[in-house]
């Protein structure tokens, strides 16, 4: 299993539904965070192909092999998904590498992505 951790599931859950709610209201640039830089480089995009169109939100890297957590609603049923990192129109093909749909969690495995994580797993 990628975590062994269960209040990281609770911690991931809040992360997400924090930063998705900050970068619709547009506030993330302006949180007195240090290091503010870094938080860009983690948070990605996840955009996913479904039979009703695409659908959107929002994940963050937990390491520099490319996984990036998001919630499991985003991505359930979608038949293709990519995520596209922080101020970037490029879009990185990913896949499920591990889901919990009873934390609302996926962990995505995105191919080719290198970011700096926002969240460092071990």
């Amino acid at each position: 299993m990628f975590f062994d951790c269960r209040g990281l599931f609770r911690l991931a859950r809040h992360l997400i539904r924090g930063v998705a709610l900050l970068l619709l209201l547009g506030h993330l640039p302006a949180l007195a965070v240090p290091d503010v830089g870094r938080l860009d480089q983690g948070l990605v995009r996840v955009v996913v192909r479904t039979e009703d169109g695409l659908a959107a939100g929002t994940g963050f890297v937990v390491n520099q092999d490319g996984h990036v957590v998001t919630n499991h609603h985003v991505v359930e049923g979608g038949s293709t998904v990519a995520v596209f990192p922080a101020g970037s129109a490029t879009p990185y093909p990913a896949r499920p590498d591990e889901v919990f749909p009873h934390h609302d969690l996926t962990v995505l495995q995105a191919e080719g992505l290198r970011r700096n994580p926002f969240c460092p797993v071990r």
